[in-house]
């Protein structure tokens, strides 16, 4: 198979990742739009999405409302995933005389950030593509890359072995159109393509000298005789609950959204009963100083020493009251303390010996 050439394709191809990643991908980034579209997972019962907490926070920013408080656990839980993994080094080995070349290969690369950063990304969304790369104007060796799993379109054999994959990324553009540049990994070669679409459609072919980014690249290149795939997928763990034939993994926070969701309003509710129940202070109209012209505006200076008396009004009828509003700290903390200790058992309850065996023994 080479690169697509139907300017009508659908992009990202359907299937090409799990149908929840864009869920994960919300969840580990974190960011408030994406939660707002992307918390719950892409189930038929609409009903049941529409209670997520996520999903009810109003996107009219006309609508004046304190913003939800977001707790980034899947971040942590994926950080934490990467440092169980890799926090030190693994330990690579080599014939006697590629040894040495080899260790300075990793120093240099800087392997052992690359494959942190890999793990990370693994455990987050479900899955992570190690790419070995060249470049004679960066660097005399060769090196690898982390792809994530949601800008690839893979192709499987037995529903498990990688046989190709197409990687992709959206290119800076000076107008509304969508610039792709599709690298292609086949056994023995890589090709490069170079596309203009919409947000929804690849679009059509044009030549890499088109955009600068990909000018300096050859459209097929030779990898070195008798290498099959220079690249390969890292499943974070299978199976995929949602889809248990699929070749893909799954994330570590997998049924767990409802709980994350569930403490991002527990959180936010507890803050909203802080904001609320501060003290206020009740006075009456008198007694508020005025700026001295029309329209100006009155206040009461709560850090004055000396009042002074009040034309017409007795000072012992000058009833100020102090409002305050009790704050459900400790309900609140119990809940928060309950949920992360669920979504934790859901997600990294498992010994560190798990992840081991997704990345050295995929199953």
């Amino acid at each position: 198979m080479s690169l697509p050439n139907d300017p009508n394709m659908a992009w990202p191809p359907p299937g090409a990742t799990p149908a929840d990643i864009h869920t994960w991908r919300a969840w580990y980034g974190g960011n408030p739009s994406q939660l707002q579209a992307n918390a719950a997972p892409p189930r038929d019962n609409k009903v049941a999405r529409s209670f997520f907490f996520w999903r009810r926070q109003s996107t009219n920013t006309a609508v004046r409302q304190p913003p939800p408080i977001h707790v980034p656990l899947a971040a942590e839980i994926a950080q934490s995933s990467a440092d169980l993994l890799f926090g030190e080094m693994p330990e690579l080995q080599a014939s006697k005389e590629a040894q040495q070349r080899l260790d300075e290969i990793a120093v240099e690369s800087g392997l052992a950030n690359v494959l942190l950063e890999a793990a990370e990304i693994c455990a987050a969304i479900s899955g992570v593509y190690l790419r070995v790369s060249w470049d004679a104007e960066i660097a005399d060796f060769p090196f690898v890359t982390a792809v994530a799993a949601d800008h690839a379109v893979p192709e499987f054999a037995y529903g498990r072995y990688l046989r190709g994959v197409t990687f992709w990324r959206e290119l800076p553009a000076k107008d509304r159109s969508v610039w792709r540049h599709l690298e292609r990994h086949e056994p023995g070669v890589i090709l490069h393509g170079l596309y203009v679409g919409d947000k929804t459609h690849l679009g059509r072919s044009v030549p890499l000298v088109d955009h600068e980014q990909t000018a300096g690249l050859e459209p097929a290149v030779s990898a070195p005789e008798g290498t099959r795939l220079l690249t390969w997928y890292v499943p974070n763990v299978r199976p995929n609950r949602g889809e248990p034939h699929s070749p893909h993994g799954r994330a570590d926070i997998q049924g767990a959204e409802e709980l994350l969701d569930g403490l991002d309003e527990t959180y936010s509710s507890w803050v909203r009963d802080i904001r609320l129940g501060k003290a206020r202070i009740l006075v009456p109209h008198e007694a508020l100083e005025s700026a001295g012209e029309r329209g100006g505006g009155r206040w009461f200076d709560t850090d004055a020493e000396v009042f002074t008396e009040l034309d017409g009004l007795d000072p012992k009828d000058m009833n100020i009251t102090v409002a305050e509003f009790s704050i459900r700290a400790a309900d609140h903390a119990a809940t928060a303390l309950s949920l992360l200790e669920r979504i934790v058992s859901v997600d990294i309850g498992r010994c560190g010996a798990r992840i081991l065996g997704c990345w050295h023994c995929p199953r």
